[in-house]
């Protein structure tokens, strides 16, 4: 969930740190309006991502719960046996993709 703020902060900053193109003219173009409606949007984005922030991670906690909830949903003991079958099966996958690719 930082991830969206974070992301968001940083192409605010990205708008900021351009200087050069506000001397470029092109007609029809305003590229000091276009910063200036990007930011204006961004910001409100930020604003309302960050009064709704607990609804979102309710919502993503309640799909996650019905996930593993499901009928045909299983878990799985993370056992020293079955990580070993696992890196097992990679390495095997692996050389295949490997031979595949010497061919």
């Amino acid at each position: 969930m930082k991830q969206i703020s974070i992301l968001t902060n940083n192409c605010l900053k990205a708008l900021n740190d351009i200087y050069g193109i506000n001397g470029y003219k092109i007609e029809g173009l305003e590229i000091k309006e276009y910063k200036n409606n990007s930011k204006k949007q961004l910001n409100e984005l930020l604003s309302k991502y960050e009064s709704k922030k607990e609804d979102y991670l309710q919502e993503i906690k309640s799909i996650i719960k019905k996930v593993f909830e499901h009928k045909n949903c299983i878990i799985i003991d993370d056992t020293e046996q079955l990580r070993s079958l696992c890196m097992k099966r990679r390495h095997s996958t692996l050389k295949r993709k490997s031979l595949m690719q010497m061919e």
